[in-house]
């Protein structure tokens, strides 16, 4: 049963970083497969044979958890790069608003996994163009270090953002809009 509560423990312990803020998952994750993962693991080797004839469907649950928990490491990266282009696309909306509304505002920054760069600013903008990308492109954690996830390009018509997923496709953009 310990293990059980402790694999459930373990397959949370993510999302409850989620309402801490974005700077909680990563690590949250990271106890989470390290406890998880390592306990189903270790449990496999150590213990199924014998767990899976006395009790077959608390075996499988705390298996299914620990799997559950290692799952974490493909699935919690994604959405922690989801989080940071949402906020970003909140900030630029802000920004947008005021400049619509003839006030004065700095340039939003953005946290993209390895820093906090600002927006690049296009310099003499068409009225439907592009008015603001991401220089630096958002960065999403792997077993390997971290990689590049994507870019955001933002337009002065009013349009979300658009989700550009390597460097050439944002040097298109910035192209078909004649910069």
């Amino acid at each position: 049963m310990t293990h059980f509560l402790l694999g459930s423990v373990c397959l949370v312990l993510p999302v409850a970083a989620i309402a801490l803020g974005t700077q909680w998952i990563l690590p949250a994750m990271g106890v989470a497969a390290t406890i998880g993962g390592g306990l189903g693991v270790g449990w496999l080797l150590a213990c199924s044979p014998r767990w899976l004839r006395r009790a077959p469907v608390t075996s499988i649950c705390v298996l299914g958890m620990a799997l559950g928990c290692l799952g974490h490491l493909y699935l919690m990266p994604r959405l922690d790069v989801w989080l940071r282009f949402t906020s970003t696309i909140e900030e630029v909306d802000k920004y947008q608003r005021i400049i619509r509304g003839g006030g004065v505002a700095t340039i939003p920054s953005y946290d993209s996994g390895q820093g906090w760069p600002r927006l690049t600013s296009i310099e003499h903008p068409s009225e439907h163009g592009l008015v603001l990308y991401t220089r630096a492109p958002f960065q999403r954690w792997t077993l390997f270090g971290y990689t590049d996830s994507c870019y955001l390009a933002f337009y002065g018509d009013g349009r979300k953002a658009l989700v550009l997923k390597t460097e050439e496709m944002l040097r298109q953009a910035l192209a078909s809009d004649g910069h």
